[in-house]
């Protein structure tokens, strides 16, 4: 056993270091507070298997510490230093326990549903009970960029869960969510007022920390968590690591959520657009045979009709002529009807002069039939497009400007369409009322989602930019029309 008087000095990790108040070393621990009336600081190590896990700083009266007491609170430190080491491992196991158990019960939750708000709101009930929260933010990044959810639970407010109207271009352009989303790393700011790294929309003005972890499906950052907590105690290491656990686990189980309810949505629009083609192509029939009936009928019949006069006034030249000149109008007449009809199913310019022809004689239609002020530009320098391609810019066309006259309340209509290199690009462009478009969409108006699927199966892009009093914008594009 080392004599107290030798053992000054000692460095922290040896058996006990023991200094006084007069000949502290510079080693002593910093801010040592010496209570009055004391003469000599022990410092005893509590250790656990070799291993340092404390320290007890003990103050003598004005006699000192002897070679006893040394021996004494050296040994009982050893026991201590067990028993502390005991505790944090039980601690540490039971905490582990936990986090296992709310794992298993949020992997069963996630699992009892495909729904995929059940899903989300189910993630954010069990992130709060890992890591209490005062909001969260979810941007997912799937299809399109959106803050699909926002939940408050700040002072003065009720914890309510909406999915945000919020542009999440604001969130985007944060750089340490570009960082998140490249790197696939999460980042924990204990202190926003000291980081200013990072503030999420939906949490005030600091103190406030911060969790900020990547969701992560097939390798690939489907969306961002966001955790925002007030307050001087924020969040910790341990609070990151199980909500880290959490996202890990619950990204995937999301992500097939959302995969199901967009499997979901296309089947229920191939249902819809299996109906509309019915309706379509039972609309065409009756259509065709209206106007078989009214136009064509009625000219055989009146033709029956002619052909006996003139029989009868066969010996009667001026009645003969009279008769044939009724007659030939009426053919031309019927000829007109017919070639209307053929038109309006398939324009033949369409086949033999290719789409900018066929769309200028559309367009003269259209000034004839509608209230509408149409112009029509091409910059299209290629003699033809694919002929696929053109029927699906000429149907689109075709559609978009009767939704316009019948539901826009437009006076003025712009067609354009363009060519970059290879690239081909169709602008339907009306003053209208203009309308929600993913409003539009998730209702089923069919004629939109028809529009699509004709731009898709060539390979395009179709795109609606509208908004209520500022009209309606769809564009068509073709990147590889040419190649």
């Amino acid at each position: 056993m080392n004599n107290p008087d030798t053992g000054r000095g000692k460095k922290p990790g040896d058996q006990w270091i023991q200094f006084s108040r007069t000949n502290a070393p510079q080693d002593a621990p910093a801010g040592l507070f010496w209570p009055d009336n004391t003469r000599d600081c022990l410092l005893v190590p509590l250790r656990s298997q070799d291993q340092l896990v404390g320290y007890i700083e003990l103050f003598s009266s004005p006699m000192g510490f002897s070679q006893d007491s040394v021996r004494l609170f050296e040994s009982a430190g050893n026991q201590i230093g067990v028993a502390i080491e005991k505790a944090r491992l039980y601690t540490a196991e039971m905490e582990a326990r936990q986090l296992a158990e709310v794992l298993r019960v949020a992997s069963n939750s996630l699992s009892q549903s495909l729904d995929f708000d059940s899903r989300i709101e189910t993630f954010l009930i069990y992130l709060e009970k890992l890591a209490p929260y005062n909001a969260a933010t979810i941007l997912f990044l799937e299809d399109e960029p959106q803050v699909i959810v926002r939940r408050s639970n700040l002072p003065g407010t009720s914890c309510t869960q909406v999915a945000s109207g919020d542009p999440a271009e604001s969130l985007l352009n944060i750089p340490m969510v570009q960082e998140i989303i490249r790197s696939q790393k999460g980042v924990l700011i204990e202190k926003v007022s000291e980081a200013g790294a990072m503030v999420v929309s939906s949490c005030p003005n600091p103190p406030c920390s911060q969790i900020a972890l990547p969701m992560v499906a097939g390798g690939e950052v489907i969306g961002v968590c966001l955790l925002c907590k007030l307050g001087s105690t924020g969040f910790n290491r341990t609070h990151y690591e199980q909500v880290d656990t959490l996202v890990s686990q619950a990204s995937a189980a999301i992500h097939n959520a959302w995969l199901y309810q967009q499997v979901s949505l296309a089947k229920q629009q191939l249902q819809a657009l299996s109906r509309r083609l019915v309706d379509l192509q039972e609309s065409e029939r009756r259509y065709i045979s209206r106007e078989l009936h009214d136009e064509a009928n009625q000219s055989l019949t009146y033709l029956i009709f002619s052909l006996d006069m003139l029989k009868d006034e066969a010996t009667n030249p001026d009645a003969v002529l009279l008769c044939v000149s009724d007659l030939k109008g009426m053919v031309k007449g019927g000829l007109d009807s017919l070639h209307a009809l053929a038109v309006n199913l398939r324009p033949a310019s369409l086949d033999h002069l290719g789409l900018i022809p066929a769309l200028r004689q559309y367009v003269e239609i259209v000034h004839s039939k509608y209230d509408l002020h149409v112009e029509f530009s091409s910059q299209i320098t290629a003699e033809r497009l694919p002929p696929e391609m053109e029927t699906a810019i000429y149907r689109v066309v075709q559609e978009a400007v009767t939704n316009i006259a019948k539901h826009a309340k437009a006076r003025n209509v712009e067609i354009l369409l363009n060519q970059d290199g290879a690239a081909i690009t169709a602008l339907v462009k009306d003053d209208g009322e203009g309308f929600d478009p993913k409003e539009a969409l998730v209702s089923g108006r069919l004629g939109l989602i028809g529009m699509r699927e004709r731009t898709e199966m060539c390979g395009g892009c179709f795109s609606i930019h509208s908004s209520a009093g500022e009209g309606t914008q769809i564009l068509l594009e073709f990147p590889d029309a040419l190649k």
